[in-house]
């Protein structure tokens, strides 16, 4: 089993992907299938991908704050997350 992933959509500023450096601060809002209201956070940037070592775009994050009780919505969507492809099998 692997451990759940999100994926952003890249924006892009004249079709560069934007870099965001270790500390860089993410105020997030994210909209969850089967949830009413969007989760607010905020993500602090604590690695970016080597796309030419490790051949994958993209940035390591550490959540650092929730607004009210998305942190437990957000914990609860995860946790299905984990469940449902727990029990995938693949043919």
């Amino acid at each position: 089993m692997s451990a759940p992933c999100l994926r952003v959509h890249h924006y892009r500023k004249k079709g560069e992907r934007l870099a965001f450096p270790a500390g860089a601060t993410l105020d997030l809002k994210m909209e969850l299938p089967g949830e009413k209201n969007a989760i607010e956070a905020r993500a602090e940037v604590v690695r970016m991908a080597d796309p030419e070592v490790e051949r994958v775009h993209g940035i390591g994050a550490r959540f650092v704050w929730f607004r009210g009780a998305d942190e437990r919505r957000f914990d609860e969507f995860m946790d299905r997350a984990v469940i449902d492809s727990s029990s995938a099998h693949p043919v």
